[in-house]
């Protein structure tokens, strides 16, 4: 029940935040269309992939910037000594 009403809460956050972002947006910006494109985890499961490109979109919408991700090293098997 708790887990409905935080959900209920959320969308209404995402409607008033999408109202006031078209309200404010320039003529060259898109608006923003569903409640979705500012709380993505309202929307099905993403893939990591998926959110990064999301918060690098709006990272950038906010006059950011995103820095290429560094894949991460594997580490290296230690050889034993005997």
């Amino acid at each position: 029940m708790y887990a409905e009403e935080r959900k209920r809460a959320d969308w209404r956050t995402a409607v008033i935040v999408c109202t006031l972002l078209n309200l404010h947006r320039t003529k060259e910006s898109q608006p923003v269309q569903r409640p979705e494109d500012v709380m993505p985890w309202l929307a099905e499961p993403q893939s990591p992939q998926q959110m990064r490109a999301i918060l690098a979109a709006v990272t950038l919408e906010m006059g950011g910037s995103v820095a290429p991700r560094k894949k991460p090293e594997k580490p290296q098997k230690k050889k034993r000594k005997n």
